[in-house]
Formats: structure tokens, sequence, C-alpha cells
């Protein structure tokens, strides 16, 4: 099944986003997860420099098969680019004011690296459920780079910026704009809801019991796409609320490791 008919997971061949199945395991598995990390120095692979709170979040996500489906065009010998994680104090991104991350493309073909930073104080200070929704968005970041790759014929994209490489994406694909946020946001949301139900949470969730989570996961997935065209008409009539439930996960939702 193709994106169009359903929510996008693997970038596959000639950049076609192929559809994935749902599936959660254990807190942050030693041995389950399926994403090799480092395993051979001969392979391309993802490579993983997260420490503390935000290496606790990376491994539940890994755990997903949403989220291995992001990442495997990254690692195997047939995979072209590496993946790099890693914190970063002080963040900057281009011009982007105060980024909770930020994913970047070494074109050097002698040592070719997608690198994924997440700010070290965001790592720090916010819950495990936003370290968590940046990752899946830098995930999907540097998916993207992959698929307009290859969607150009193998020519690395010049602007890799994560709105211009989302619109290549769906000029590419000839998708209307209500297409491609409708696949963004539905894996998104997806990966952040099976992500949040591993946090033993249920303070968190308890409180705020009133909510209508599913619109919680959706909005919390629009943030990432605030500066596109949709983005911006959808901030429009929803900002607000978008507001609250960041707010909210951002200063209550869990902080805790929980990654023993």
């Amino acid at each position: 099944m193709e994106v169009g008919q359903g929510k996008f997971g693997k970038f596959g061949d000639n950049g076609i986003l192929k559809a994935s199945p749902t599936g959660k395991s254990a807190d942050c598995p030693e041995e389950n997860t399926l994403l090799p990390i480092n395993e051979e120095e001969d392979e391309d692979k993802i490579i993983n420099n997260l420490t503390g709170k935000a290496k606790c979040v990376y491994d539940k996500l890994s755990a997903t098969n949403n989220m291995q489906e992001l990442l495997v065009d990254f690692f195997g010998n047939d995979a072209e680019f590496d993946l790099t994680f890693q914190l970063v104090s002080n963040l900057e991104c281009g011009d982007s004011n105060n980024p909770n991350g930020c994913t970047s493309a070494n074109y050097d073909y002698n040592s070719k690296n997608v690198v994924i930073s997440i700010d070290e104080d965001l790592a720090n200070s916010h819950s495990m459920l936003i370290i968590g929704k940046t990752i899946v968005h830098e995930a999907v970041h540097a998916n993207l780079f992959l698929a307009v790759k290859k969607l150009n014929g193998g020519i690395v994209p010049k602007d890799v910026k994560f709105e211009s490489l989302y619109e290549q994406y769906r000029e590419k694909k000839g998708w209307q704009h209500e297409m491609m946020a409708e696949n963004y946001i539905s894996l998104m949301a997806e990966i952040i809801e099976d992500f949040h139900s591993e946090l033993n949470d249920d303070t968190f969730k308890n409180y705020y019991d009133e909510w209508n989570w599913n619109d919680f996961y959706t909005k919390l997935a629009w943030t990432g796409l605030k500066n596109t065209t949709k983005g911006n008409q959808y901030y429009e009539q929803n900002g607000d609320q978008i507001s609250i439930y960041y707010e909210a996960a951002k200063v209550n939702s869990t902080k805790t490791i929980d990654c023993n």
C-alpha cells in the first residue's frame, strides 16, 4: 500500500513512501532493537551519540516498527549515507530561532553522513514526550532528504531545510498540500502516541483526563509543519490549542528517565 492510500512509513525504491505496520516493544530493549548501532565498521550505519534522557527516548522510539521503517534506509550494505544522532549545546540551525533539533547532510562523498542534532537544553529540561516528538520530526526530515535525492535521480538536493524538502517531495509526487500534510501528520501522531504509551505517564494523562487524546497527538504532530503552506493555514485556526497542548506536554509530562 502506498502513501496516498494510508499513512507513510519507509521511503522505498525510487523515493516511494510505503506504509508500515504498527507495533511496540518493551522499554529500551538492548537485544530486540532491530536498528544496528555501530555494529559493523564497514557497513553504513546509525551512529547514536546521544546520552542520558535523549538516549533513553531514542531507545524507546527505535523499538517501534514505524521508527524502524523511517530509518531503515540508513543501514545495511546498500545504504549510501550514515545517520548520526548527537547532542549539541546552544544548538544553531540556519535561520531558526532557538531550534530544538536540526538535520544536516554532509555532501563529502568520502564521508557521507546525515546528522541529527538535538539541543542539549531541550534534552535536559523538557519532557520525554517533547524530546521524542523532536527526534521523530528530525527522523522524518532525514528520510525526506533521501527520498528527494532518489526522486532527483540520485542528485543531492541543494536546499535541505525541512520545509524545502517537504515541498520538493510533494511537488515531485504530484500531491496536493492536503495529501502531504495528512500523510505526515498521520505518521507523526501514531509514533508519538505509541511512544507516549511506554512512558509511565499516567499522572499527566489523569490530570488532563478531559482531553481528546487523538486531538492531542495530532496537534503535537502539526508543530513540525508550522512553516509549511498547509501548516500556516492550520495554525491560523488551531494555534491556541496547539500551544496549550505543547506547553502542557513540555512542562507537565514526565521527565523521568525510565530505561533501566
